[in-house]
């Protein structure tokens, strides 16, 4: 789409606002120039006021003496000053107040644009391929949701005052060709020429937009990652290393912001110069070259610097569109890749997991990898049955868990749950069913009581502190947070940093049970704990077993002794499978070499 000057470029913008707003936006339009026109009238009526200055209200002739005669008619005024002042003090309420309507609806569409985007965009972010997801950093969706959504509604802002000021424009060259039509020609032939000055200037600002966006990009991906690592990096004194590509990212912005400043300044600063220059050149030909009377040139010359202001204008708020049409295209451009890399649903519901999860020639490949992860995979997961997955690191276990969740979509074969493949089912259905405890835990900052209940509200407060509880008494952790100072009401700090890794690991797990999973993942729940920590959270997975379905994933073979069954994988297939006891009395058996090297 050719966006280098302001028609086209005001052409591409109003079909994509309109896309998100809907076709109200054209409403500002007409109230703009209803409000010009009513401006621009009550300018032309000053006309015969500035006739009867000797004191004898003259017949005005033409559109003026018909309006005014017309008026007087329906007001049953008669041809006074007076009822010219009427008349005047009118034109200008109405203008007032039509302009109230105007802006004012600009100002409901750029807050509803915000909700609107984000909204949509926090809900493509939910259905969006957890490889995309994986694909970027941190940084980049922050950046989009906060900062560049905040640049598209300026440039809503921006296109909207460009248009209006574009129709109040004409309306007014409209007035004063119909007082002076000399002057009116004259006028609009210096208006066009200015905006063909400042095409260059357009382009040059558009440009450094873009470059701005995408360096504040950066800036964001480089704050989230600083403020990730930030015990890491001051424990080991290498904070000036990422601070480093901040800075740079802080001068590259500076440098675009001084840019995009100075053509802002640029343009204000010649407005008016080039305004009262034109304006002394038009007044000096009328008068003296063609000899025009004085009073239809005063007139005429109100009406042409407001349509020059408003050709100036048009200047301006055109460059704030293009300051932040690198937004408007990056935002654009993320809602294509939500398109293209969201996951697949249907509408067909799961019902509450009672028979089994069966895995049936399940085949995976990552999008950088040769090789497949997952090779003609097959097993089953008995309701209520607990079972262990083990095997060495790159053995596809995760892998299998993520495909479970749907977090990953196999290229062949399917999941199927009580018989019913994922591939046909609504897939919020079934992950509603599941609890996901991984080694990388996720903990909010807020109470203890929210980060297991996630602000649940659809029961009472006193049901839900009930549940709480019972929750934490299964996940062993109950005891210690009776005994902190404000119990559930504690504040675990960002990221829960106020807690020890095993305490987190406990709170997470009474979270999923809080949300009574049918199937609970426990995914290298305990590879980072401590020994006391590991056998609290042992405890609690041995309390589960036959309430819960459960799909353990480990490398520490302490935690898998009770499990019902186990599956040994290397390179994404079932080298070995069986009960822990039958596996480890097998010679030979990968599981009792495991167990050696443990020393169990």
């Amino acid at each position: 789409m050719d966006r280098r000057n302001i028609i086209t470029g005001s052409i591409y913008y109003l079909k994509l606002f309109q896309g998100y707003i809907g076709f109200k936006i054209y409403i500002v339009f007409a109230l703009t120039l209803f409000a010009a026109f009513s401006e621009g009238f009550g300018f032309v009526m000053i006309l015969p006021l500035l006739e009867s200055l000797d004191g004898n209200i003259k017949e005005q002739s033409g559109i003026v003496g018909d309006t005014l005669e017309f008026i007087n008619y329906i007001f049953g005024l008669e041809n006074s000053v007076l009822s010219l002042l009427l008349i005047i003090t009118f034109a200008f309420i109405i203008k007032g107040i039509v302009l109230f309507f105007a802006l004012s609806s600009i100002a409901i569409m750029s807050a509803n644009l915000h909700r609107n985007l984000q909204t949509k965009l926090l809900q493509n972010y939910s259905e969006m391929k957890y490889e995309y997801y994986s694909s970027r950093d941190t940084g980049h969706f922050v950046n989009v949701m906060n900062i560049q959504i905040a640049g598209v509604v300026k440039a809503l802002n921006g296109i909207m005052n460009t248009i209006s000021q574009v129709v109040a424009g004409i309306a007014y060259l409209i007035m004063a060709f119909i007082v002076a039509w000399k002057f009116g020609l004259m006028a609009a032939l210096i208006g066009i020429f200015m905006l063909i000055v400042f095409t260059q200037l357009n382009n040059y600002v558009r440009t450094i937009s873009s470059q701005f966006s995408l360096e504040k990009s950066f800036q964001t991906q480089y704050i989230v990652q600083y403020l990730q690592s930030f015990k890491y990096l001051i424990s080991t004194a290498q904070t000036n290393k990422l601070s480093e590509k901040f800075i740079t990212t802080v001068k590259n912005i500076a440098n675009f912001q001084i840019k995009m400043g100075m053509a802002a300044v640029f343009t204000r600063s010649l407005r008016e110069p080039i305004a009262v220059v034109a304006i002394m050149l038009i007044i000096f030909f009328q008068l003296v070259v063609i000899g025009d009377s004085l009073g239809p040139i005063l007139v005429a010359i109100m009406l042409f610097y407001r349509a020059l202001n408003a050709i100036q204008f048009v200047q301006q708020s055109w460059q704030l569109t293009l300051d932040n049409s690198g937004s408007v295209e990056l935002v654009n451009q993320e809602f294509t890749y939500q398109d293209e890399n969201s996951s697949p649903n249907s509408s067909k519901k799961i019902f509450p997991l009672q028979e089994s999860v069966v895995l049936r020639n399940v085949y995976f490949k990552y999008e950088s990898a040769n090789n497949y992860a997952i090779k003609n995979l097959n097993f089953r997961i008995e309701a209520n049955d607990s079972i262990a997955l083990i095997g060495g690191s790159g053995a596809g276990k995760s892998t299998i868990a993520d495909i479970i969740t749907r977090s990953l979509i196999p290229e062949k074969g399917d999941v199927y749950i009580d018989g019913v493949p994922l591939r046909e089912s609504d897939m919020r259905t079934w992950r509603q069913q599941i609890g996901y405890v991984s080694q990388n835990t996720v903990m909010f900052d807020d109470s203890i009581e929210n980060n297991i209940s996630m602000w649940d509200k659809t029961i009472s407060k006193d049901e839900r502190i009930i549940k709480i509880k019972k929750c934490s008494e299964q996940a062993n952790i109950h005891d210690f947070i009776s005994d902190l100072p404000e119990q559930y009401l504690t504040q675990v700090g960002d990221r829960g940093i106020r807690l020890s890794g095993g305490q987190i690991q406990r709170l997470f797990i009474a979270r999923e049970l809080y949300r009574d999973p049918k199937l609970l993942i426990l995914d290298e729940a305990t590879s980072s704990l401590d020994t006391e920590s590991e056998e609290f959270i042992q405890e609690s997975i041995n309390k589960l077993k036959g309430k819960v379905t459960l799909l353990i994933i480990a490398h520490r073979l302490s935690t898998i002794r009770n499990v019902d069954y186990l599956y040994v994988l290397e390179k994404g297939e079932i080298i070995e499978e069986g009960t822990y006891d039958v596996l480890r009395n097998k010679n030979n058996s990968v599981l009792q070499k495991l167990i050696s090297k443990q020393n169990l």
